[in-house]
């Protein structure tokens, strides 16, 4: 899915993407994996992580 979302990014010419985090960590993300941890990764342009207020309270 990563790879998806890059397509699309090049494809629309974005300079930032904005992706919103639930804040999950540990066994969570390890189990359930997560597109916003592996994104960043292969992104080719700035990514901005932004926390959702559900996160913050986990």
């Amino acid at each position: 899915m990563p790879s998806c979302l890059q397509r699309c990014v090049r494809r629309q010419g974005g300079n930032l993407v904005v992706m919103g985090t639930q804040g999950r960590h540990g066994v969570g993300t390890a189990v359930l994996g997560s597109v916003t941890d592996r994104f960043p990764r292969l992104s080719t342009c700035p990514v901005r992580l932004i926390r959702s207020e559900a996160g913050l309270s986990q």
